[in-house]
């Protein structure tokens, strides 16, 4: 965009501090750290990759035919299964399902808990070739949730051989429409008795918003349903079923595919937790109810015994052992405790008794259960017989032990982030994990502990001088922008790449790519009195380092008397320390992250390094002059950057002078990104905190949410209301701390930004579609669209939008104004403007100028510039917005 030319206005500038030029430092090899090439491992069990180096995309589940001994399936969530040869752990594709529902046009939904979940091999797999899959699809936008079947590539009697399976043999029985995104249930498999057995979640949302949980004559939610795949004689047909919400499938059931097997326990029943019903409206194919999430469950095949991982809404996580007809209690119980926020209140039916979990466990210790299995392996004897399960969101894998007064015991096997299944090696039963974030298929084995982590951080090899933490030889330090919230502590940060000849993968806008072996140190300070930085101890000093797959952390807790820190365990630690506030002490509970805490947080989506980018190094700081520059010109990235000021830079939360939407995005970015991605996000919720995507599309605003907290009035900002914006909620901890690692305290200075945000700018914020209704009382036609130029000036609709000009109005422009020696412009408040100068139109740069950035100002700004002497230059402005 060019803009045109007027008459010269000068009113003000706005000064900010140019960047320092940068000098090279001279960058050694470092030869002092001691920190193992791969995590350590702590205990008696570890894992290792189940397949050589096989990788897969999102690994969700894993599955074998019945009699199969030489391969093994892997689920992948993006639509494909994968065929493993377990003799040479090479890979063939077995099934895209993706490609053919694209095909279709009811493509694979893969929104936050969607996708490819799981599949299920027939009995008699060999001889018919039948699978069955379990999937999320969109069909004229609405999600529905299918379970169909699929048959294998084959020859009848040799079906074990078949390498392929073609998408049209598909062939459905239940398609259920689907009004959220997670609580899908999602796992399938075969009973001894040969019935296929499937799990679905209460629909979604939170709090059993769609008031399924209670009723077995509604959908098929929030239970284990048990079907008769092979129709069996003496079975019976399912009940009617009509889904009105369904504009492409009035029926969920799909006539003539299943039946009912006639022992199932909800046939002909006429009352359910105090309800008169009518046994013709049953959901006949109900095994058990009751259930919030049952994300995966498992049948121990010695005993037939079906154990059922549900993952909690806010307060317990629970395991139960069920053998058909059990009420589990959702949504009046969570756990052992009472649930009065479902929509049954604190009711309790007359006569209700709920089915008792074998086992659950609190908040504290996970968020997240995925259900297991149990081992009957031959490698790991002492095992044998224990179930064994792990938290997706702590990664801790523990198992328990059935006692002789029928309790549960639980004990600590390793920690591994990101598991969402469990699965079985057919040759000898060895413990498989799906890591959905590693892209693996893990094998649990036993520990040789041959790489030990050292012991102090004396021993790391990381300071010169611990007492006031000079860093060895070919260690940097470096400052960043916007730091992560740490519950009042002040931190500092380290960098080494050990070897000269390795380089940092440089991006403008992606996750910059890590050599092997590279490490951040990352210290905390706190202070005792809080205001007295007198009173400041050390507290922590934390390692990230990158392994050849990933990375892994460790925590050094110092000592009190700062001589030294210790390594803390695999599983973290909370400290209680006395705090004095206003002159009263207070308790504080620090929290040392556990090994499988820090890749929560450091996934690979989002960079690994959470601070080692572009919009945090953006700045003048530790490495002397421009980071970014610097971090070039001294050897440690593989392209040198774009001139600093044509480059984002993440603003301070406190500087006034940056627009509050911008420091607020930044807020979210550094500390909600790393987890809420949009439809990419690890973690249930529609938001999308990553700071690429524009405020109108990031679900920010009036943003609908997955547990909206019982009240369909909140959203997570609403503007000029406090009470149902829910991101205050969870800032101040009232409804579940976000982020919930690492954080007890309150950050206040966030929660009053925010509160400004939401009752000072949001009520008079306009996105472009509203801006377009005020500006031509209508929107949608060509000349109103974003790229239209609705007054024909010359300018689009949305660069009069992003300058604030009137995009009716001939007259009213965005312009530099030129005169003899200088130009200006206004610079509109939270926009970013870059000019940038060219010789020849072909070529353009940064202007170059002080004050010449993408940092958008809390208010208008009257700019000028100086031009430079010489032939003649052309400008231009680029307007952009948060």
């Amino acid at each position: 965009m060019l803009p045109s030319i007027h008459r010269l206005l000068i009113l003000g500038l706005l000064a900010t501090a140019p960047l320092a030029l940068a000098d090279p430092i001279t960058r050694v090899a470092n030869t002092t750290l001691t920190l193992p090439a791969e995590a350590p491992v702590e205990g008696d069990y570890t894992v290792e990759n189940a397949f050589g180096s096989l990788t897969f995309s999102n690994p969700i589940a894993i599955a074998t035919p019945p009699g199969e001994t030489g391969f093994t399936y892997v689920v992948e969530r993006g639509g494909k299964v994968q065929r493993v040869n377990l003799s040479n752990n090479t890979k063939s594709e077995f099934l895209n399902l993706s490609s053919w529902l694209v095909g279709q046009g009811t493509p694979l939904s893969q929104s936050l808990e969607n996708g490819l979940l799981s599949m299920a091999f027939h009995p008699n797999y060999n001889q018919n070739g039948y699978f069955y899959a379990f999937y999320s699809l969109s069909i004229s936008n609405q999600i529905h949730q299918r379970i169909a079947r699929f048959t294998a590539t084959g020859t009848p009697g040799n079906y074990l051989a078949a390498t392929t399976s073609n998408p049209t043999t598909h062939q459905a029985l239940i398609t259920q429409r689907d009004q959220a995104n997670n609580h899908n249930g999602g796992d399938m498999h075969f009973g001894a008795d040969g019935y296929l057995y499937i799990s679905v979640g209460d629909e979604g949302a939170a709090n059993d918003d769609y008031n399924n949980a209670n009723f077995i004559n509604k959908d098929f939610f929030s239970a284990i349903l048990r079907i008769d795949v092979d129709q069996k004689a003496g079975n019976l047909t399912p009940n009617n079923h009509s889904q009105s919400n369904s504009s492409s499938h009035p029926s969920a059931v799909h006539a003539g595919t299943y039946k009912i097997p006639a022992d199932n326990p909800f046939i002909g029943v006429t009352s359910h937790q105090g309800n008169t019903i009518a046994a013709n409206t049953v959901r006949t194919e109900i095994w058990v109810t009751g259930l919030r999430n049952p994300w995966r469950f498992s049948f121990d095949s010695p005993t037939g015994r079906c154990f059922i991982g549900d993952v909690g809404q806010g307060k317990r996580e629970e395991i139960n052992l069920v053998s058909g007809g059990e009420d589990c209690g959702w949504s009046r119980r969570e756990g052992f405790i009472p649930f009065t926020s479902g929509p049954a209140g604190s009711s309790v039916p007359s006569g209700y008794s709920p089915h008792d979990p074998i086992y659950d466990y609190p908040r504290s210790d996970g968020r997240s259960l995925t259900g297991g299995l149990v081992y009957r392996g031959s490698r790991l004897g002492e095992l044998f017989g224990r179930y064994i399960f792990a938290d997706y969101a702590t990664g801790k894998v523990w198992n328990i032990t059935e006692q002789s007064n029928g309790t549960w015991t639980r004990e600590d096997l390793i920690s591994q982030g990101g598991v969402v299944s469990f699965g079985e090696d057919p040759r000898n039963k060895d413990l498989l994990l799906c890591a959905i974030a590693d892209g693996k298929v893990y094998r649990l084995v036993r520990s040789t502990n041959t790489n030990p982590a050292p012991l102090t951080l004396s021993a790391t090899g990381a300071f010169s001088n611990l007492s006031n933490l000079t860093p060895a030889a070919g260690i940097y330090a470096y400052d960043i922008n916007h730091p992560f919230w740490s519950d009042f502590a002040t931190k500092r940060r380290w960098f080494s790449i050990p070897q000269l000849s390795d380089t940092v993968g440089y991006s403008d806008s992606v996750p910059w790519a890590f050599p092997t072996g590279q490490v951040w140190i990352k210290h905390f300070d706190l202070e005792m009195e809080r205001g007295n930085a007198a009173s400041s101890r050390p507290l922590e000093t934390r390692f990230i380092v990158k392994t050849t797959g990933g990375i892994y952390g460790l925590t050094y807790r110092w000592r009190a008397d700062g001589s030294d820190a210790d390594l803390v365990g695999s599983n973290g630690l909370d400290e209680d320390l006395t705090i004095i506030d206003g002159g009263n002490p207070v308790t504080q509970t620090w929290n040392y992250p556990s090994r499988t805490d820090c890749l929560s947080c450091h996934t690979p989506d989002a960079g690994h390094a959470l601070s080692f980018n572009v919009r945090q190094l953006n700045r003048s700081g530790a490495l002397g002059g421009d980071q970014l520059a610097c971090l070039a010109a001294s050897g440690f990235l593989d392209s040198t950057p774009a001139p600093s000021k044509s480059l984002p830079a993440h603003p301070a939360l406190n500087d006034s002078q940056v627009s509050r939407e911008s420091r607020i995005r930044t807020y979210l970015e550094v500390n909600c990104a790393m987890c809420h991605r949009g439809s990419a996000s690890t973690v249930p919720g529609n938001f999308d905190a990553r700071i690429t995507t524009k405020t109108d599309l990031a679900e920010i605003i009036n943003g609908m949410l997955v547990d909206n907290l019982g009240n369909g009035s909140n959203r997570f900002i609403v503007p000029n209301d406090l009470t149902h914006s829910v991101v205050l909620k969870r800032l101040d901890g009232s409804a579940g701390r976000m982020p919930p690692l690492a954080s007890n305290e309150t950050d206040q200075e966030a929660i009053d930004l925010l509160t400004q945000w939401i009752t000072g700018e949001l009520p008079s914020r306009l996105s472009y579609t509203e801006w377009a209704q005020a500006n031509f009382g209508t929107t949608g036609t060509a000349n109103t669209i974003e790229n239209g130029d609705f007054d024909n000036d010359g300018q689009s609709n949305i660069t009069e939008y992003l300058a604030g000009t009137d995009g009716s109005d001939i007259s009213s422009t965005f312009a530099l104004i030129l005169g003899e020696t200088q130009f200006s412009f206004i610079h509109p408040a939270n926009r970013s403007v870059l000019i940038e100068s060219s010789s020849d139109l072909i070529n353009w740069q940064p202007f170059d100028h002080m004050d010449n950035n993408l940092t958008p100002p809390a208010t208008d700004q009257n700019k000028t510039f100086n031009l430079p002497a010489g032939d003649k230059l052309f400008l231009r402005a680029r307007l952009s917005q948060p």
